[in-house]
């Protein structure tokens, strides 16, 4: 994954097919040079305007439709084209950054282009990072069916209605 565009608290990230992200997913956005780290949540999946991706497409779609038989493709054009075509682009929303250690909602740097690593986060390392449910642990579900949720019980003091 690549970064793409930051707008904002959304960042626009270049996703590759080999490399599976959904809705709701948490991203890292790793600064290798600074030690930094954002957390963005995949709100959006789209794909990206590419210049004349839209001729190539009708051009295939009349290609497949008149002209039967073996194609030759000596240069491997083709499969660099599909790996285009099929390129995503994930509109994630900034929920943190992590500088040192500590978790800080007000996220005034921006990542390097060259420079960061893009990952999808596990649960596991997302709740320890943020650090839930560490003091007086309360679950409150699975994530996926692989993980408890737990929450600090002090986190609920004083904002429960029953």
């Amino acid at each position: 994954m690549k970064l793409y565009r930051k707008e904002g608290d959304l960042l626009q990230i270049l996703c590759f097919p080999d490399e599976y992200v959904e809705k709701g997913n948490y991203l890292a956005v790793e600064d290798l040079k600074t030690g930094r780290m954002l957390l963005a949540q995949a709100i959006d999946i789209q794909f990206p305007s590419l210049p004349g991706l839209l001729e190539d497409l009708l051009r295939d779609e009349a290609r497949e439709t008149y002209i039967f038989g073996d194609e030759l493709d000596p240069l491997q054009i083709e499969s660099q084209i599909n790996l285009l075509r099929d390129a995503r682009l994930i509109l994630a929303k900034i929920r943190c950054s992590v500088e040192n250690g500590e978790m800080k909602f007000n996220v005034s740097w921006i990542p390097s282009r060259v420079h960061s690593r893009i990952y999808k986060i596990k649960p596991q390392k997302l709740c320890s990072l943020l650090g839930l449910g560490e003091r007086r642990p309360l679950t409150l579900g699975e994530l996926g069916g692989e993980y408890e949720l737990k929450i600090d019980a002090d986190s609920l003091d004083g904002r429960l209605s029953i």
